[in-house]
């Protein structure tokens, strides 16, 4: 037994026991792992949205504030003079309003108009409505049936006009043979060949007209023999295809025939022409001959004409019977769109659309509130820098006051939502426990550029001194840009976005969760608001939390081989 452990296949076979019975133990009692995802969730509810912005800085030692036009436009009315005091929202400037009176007027229209469209999209269809969309459905569907019997009325008319064409087609063909191969003129050659040889020496290019005749004659025959015999192998009920090509068929047959007439013609026109300057005898037959051409050039260009217009009529007929079916169509889905009412979609994009207008009346609004200069606090009012009729300047006055003033500095992105009037909150190091309110009082127009970066100085004027606070003090003011009361939110974590599509995933009955899209509305770095979509009272999944559990481990049963103890097992 020694001497086989020593052996080099001792020395493997106990290797592979070693890993393989450590392999075994140890997925023996680890045992099997499996995944469970577990969801933290959260209710929707109503609440109140506070979206703000949070600028840093120090304390003032100054009790000034310069009073900036947040408008443009020309001063109206000043209502306030040099070393006046005055009284926290107080009126102090005009400006002219003409243009944001009519901006306002404009955006209340389009949410009066956004209201009435959602409230029609919601509302459902009046009978007036309902029996004008069916009878778009039944005028569609009689227009379509129009459409297809005069299709068929017309692949009869084809039919009947090719049958009229070998009516008279035969004759037109047998006189042309007479005039070019019979022998009125001697009894020795044909007449194609006889009114050559009349002109041969007065006008040697007469083999050239002899030949085109000749030619185009056997090409007109070729076509009209095979044309004929299709003709007798249809009949009035074949097959639209073959009555199309039949019809294609007999035209080109008819421009075959045509072009052999006229090159006969012209054959015999110079016969003429060449006799007559040469003072030489007309045959009569040349005359008789002349006037049966023209005889059969009319007949063959009426048939291409009835042919011409048929074919058009067949492709007129299709392109109606398209048409109505498009026409059907569309006027079907919008009987069955309304009367299912409208989708979720529409709403949301209604819904949105109205959002969208009332933004834009806020905006108006905003711009129109600017018009009015009011005091941001009590004070006195000093270095008024305009007059009545003049653009203001950038600072119309300076308030003087013995009122505390916070200061921060904000980023070019936060200021564009930052004006004088709005409420803040300000905070500070040195004194953890304290928190004060505010109003915005100035904002500066032009930015300071630092290492690249832009940055706007933004005063506060604290609503109530506080003894606590001294100047320079190390301050954060969080400016309240919007607020929105009695709205649907949901926490940031919940919403999935993806190529600008916003889902949430809902629980459902089954305790499994399913997306739904939303649309979101205002946001805070918390919560964002929830326009179409949810329900008041739905469970969202915040969160999801994956677990691992293992199957309950084996005991025993370690690895033998033949002719060694087992490893592993008990006995």
């Amino acid at each position: 037994m020694k001497s086989f452990l020593m052996s080099k296949l001792g020395i493997a076979i106990i290797a592979i026991v070693v890993l393989g019975g450590g392999y075994y133990g140890y997925t023996k009692i680890k045992g099997t792992a499996t995944v469970t995802p577990q969801y933290v969730t959260a209710k929707v509810a109503r609440g109140t949205l506070v979206v703000s912005v949070t600028g840093s800085g120090q304390m003032t030692d100054s009790n000034q504030t310069n009073i900036q036009a947040q408008a443009s436009g020309n001063v109206t009315a000043i209502h306030a003079t040099n070393n006046q005091k005055v009284s926290a929202g107080q009126l102090l400037f005009e400006f002219d309003t003409t243009n944001d009176d009519r901006a306002v007027r404009n955006a209340q229209v389009s949410v009066t108009s956004a209201e009435l469209q959602l409230q029609s999209l919601t509302q459902p269809p009046t009978t007036s409505t309902l029996l004008q969309s069916q009878n778009s459905v039944a005028q569609a569907k009689q227009n379509l049936e129009n459409s297809k019997n005069n299709l068929a009325s017309d692949y009869n008319t084809a039919y009947n006009d090719t049958s009229n064409t070998f009516i008279d087609i035969p004759a037109v063909m047998s006189g042309l043979n007479t005039v070019l191969y019979g022998t009125a003129l001697n009894k020795v050659q044909g007449d194609i060949d006889a009114y050559s040889n009349l002109i041969s020496y007065y006008s040697p290019n007469v083999a050239q007209y002899n030949i085109s005749a000749a030619t185009s004659y056997q090409t007109a025959v070729t076509a009209y023999n095979q044309n004929l015999a299709d003709y007798k192998n249809s009949n009035v009920y074949s097959s639209t295809s073959t009555i199309e090509s039949l019809l294609a068929e007999t035209y080109s047959t008819l421009k075959a025939v045509s072009v052999a007439n006229a090159n006969a013609k012209n054959l015999l026109d110079l016969v003429q022409n060449v006799l007559q300057q040469n003072n030489q005898k007309i045959p009569s037959q040349l005359n008789t001959d002349e006037t049966n051409l023209q005889s059969y050039i009319a007949t063959i260009n009426s048939h291409l004409s009835t042919i011409f217009q048929i074919v058009n009529s067949l492709q007129t007929d299709k392109q109606a019977i398209t048409s109505a079916s498009l026409s059907l169509a569309q006027s079907s889905a919008a009987l069955d769109q309304l009367v299912a009412g409208p989708t979720d979609l529409q709403i949301r994009q209604q819904q949105l659309s109205l959002t969208q207008a009332k933004n834009s009346l806020a905006d108006a609004q905003a711009n129109l509130d600017h018009d009015y200069v009011h005091a941001p606090f009590d004070g006195v009012i000093t270095n008024i820098a305009t007059k009545i009729g003049q653009p203001a300047p950038a600072t119309i006055a300076v308030l003087v006051s013995n009122q505390q003033l916070a200061q921060a500095t904000f980023n070019e992105t936060d200021i564009v939502n930052v004006s004088v009037g709005q409420k803040a909150t300000i905070t500070f190091d040195a004194l953890p426990n304290v928190t004060l309110t505010g109003k915005v009082s100035q904002v500066d127009t032009l930015g300071t550029v630092t290492q690249g970066v832009v940055s706007y100085n933004v005063q506060v004027a604290l609503d109530a001194p506080n003894p606590s606070v001294r100047p320079g003090m190390s301050d954060s003011i969080a400016v309240i840009t919007n607020v929105k009361q009695d709205v649907l939110t949901v926490p940031n974590s919940a919403i999935a976005t993806k190529q600008g599509v916003s889902t949430i995933q809902v629980m459902g009955t089954t305790g499994m969760p399913t997306p739904v899209q939303i649309t979101k509305g205002l946001s805070n770095d918390t919560e964002t608001e929830v326009l179409s979509g949810l329900n008041e009272g739905d469970m969202i999944v915040t969160q999801t939390v994956t677990k691992s559990t293992s199957a309950t481990p084996t005991t025993g049963g370690g690895l033998r081989i033949p002719g060694l103890g087992g490893f592993g097992g008990g006995r």
